[in-house]
C-alpha cells in the first residue's frame, strides 16, 4: 500500500485517494469529461484486490517543444513508448492468466486527443 500525504503547495493539484479497498474515494479539484470518467470509474471498483494501471501519453510534438496541452501527434520517441507499453499490456497484464492460455480481459480508457491514441 503507497500513500503519500498532500504537502503544502499540491492542495491546488488534481488528485484522487482510494481508502480501505475503495470503501472511501477522497478527490480535490478533479474537473472536466475525463478526470470525472476516472473518479467513476474508481467509484464503481469491486472490493476485491485488483491492479489498476495508469500511464501518460508517449511524448507529443508539443511536449517536445516545451508547450503544455494540445492535440498534436507524438514524436518518435512517443511511438516508441508506445510500443513499448504495448509489448508490457500484451505480455504482462494481459499474459498473466494462471496458466490458462488465454488472455486476461482488461479495459482500456483514453481521451480523444491524437497523442492519448496514439499512444
Amino acid at each position: 500500500h503507497v500513500h503519500e500525504e498532500v504537502v503544502e503547495g499540491e492542495q491546488d493539484d488534481s488528485w484522487v485517494r482510494t481508502v480501505n479497498g475503495g470503501k472511501k474515494l477522497v478527490m480535490n479539484n478533479i474537473h472536466g469529461f475525463l478526470p470525472g470518467r476516472i473518479v467513476q470509474f474508481l467509484a464503481n471498483l469491486h472490493l476485491q484486490p485488483h491492479t489498476v494501471y495508469m500511464s501518460r501519453h508517449g511524448q507529443s510534438e508539443y511536449n517536445k517543444i516545451g508547450r503544455i496541452g494540445g492535440d498534436s501527434d507524438i514524436t518518435k520517441d512517443g511511438q516508441e513508448y508506445a510500443k513499448a507499453l504495448g509489448k508490457y499490456t500484451f505480455e504482462v497484464i494481459q499474459g498473466n492468466s494462471e496458466g490458462l492460455g488465454k488472455p486476461v480481459k482488461c479495459r482500456l480508457w483514453t481521451s480523444s486527443l491524437r497523442r492519448t491514441v496514439q499512444t
